[in-house]
C-alpha cells in the first residue's frame, strides 16, 4: 500500500463509564472498544508497511522514496572520499605544475621564450587546448618536446658533436 492510499480512521467516540451507573459494561460496549482497537492495529500495520516501502536502502532516482540513514551515511562517506581524492589530485597537480614553473618568460609574436633553473633555454608555443610545443637547447644539445596537456614527451634530440 502506498502512503497516498492511507486514509484517516473515523473519529472514535469513547464510552465514558461511571461506577454504579449507566452505561453498562456489556458486550455492546466492550465490543465497541475491541473493534476500534482491532481497527487501530490494522491501520498501524498498514502505516508500517507503507513506511517500509518509502525508505530506500539503495540509491535510486525516485520521488516516492526517501533514503535510509544507512544509505545516507554511505552516500556521505562517498562524498567525503571524493572530496579527499579531489584535494589529493589538486595537490598533485600543484606539485606537477610547480615543476613546469619557469624563471623567465617573454612573449615574442605568439611564442614564449622561457628558461628554467637548469640553464635550459626554450621557445614554446602554447595552444588553447593546453598543449605546448617546445624547442629547447643548452650547452649539450637541442631538442623538441611536446606537452599533450598531461605529459611531456621528447620527440627528438640532437647532442652537441
Amino acid at each position: 500500500m502506498a502512503i497516498n492510499d492511507l486514509e484517516k480512521m473515523d473519529n472514535y467516540n469513547p464510552t465514558n463509564y461511571v461506577n454504579n451507573s449507566e452505561p453498562d459494561i456489556d458486550a455492546d460496549n466492550l465490543n465497541k472498544t475491541e473493534n476500534k482497537l482491532a481497527e487501530t492495529v490494522e491501520k498501524a500495520n498498514q502505516i508500517i508497511d507503507a513506511l517500509k516501502t518509502l525508505i530506500s536502502t539503495v540509491q535510486t532516482n525516485s520521488e516516492t522514496t526517501v533514503p535510509s540513514s544507512s544509505l545516507a551515511y554511505s552516500m556521505q562517506q562517498a562524498i567525503t572520499n571524493n572530496t579527499e581524492n579531489i584535494a589529493t589530485i589538486n595537490s598533485n597537480l600543484a606539485t606537477a605544475n610547480a615543476k613546469l614553473t619557469l624563471n623567465g618568460v617573454k612573449n615574442i609574436n605568439g611564442f614564449t621564450a622561457v628558461y628554467s633553473d637548469r640553464t635550459d633555454r626554450a621557445f614554446q608555443l602554447q595552444y588553447d587546448s593546453g598543449e605546448i610545443a617546445s624547442i629547447a637547447f643548452n650547452n649539450t644539445g637541442i631538442w623538441y618536446d611536446f606537452y599533450d596537456g598531461q605529459n611531456w614527451k621528447q620527440v627528438w634530440k640532437f647532442y652537441k658533436p
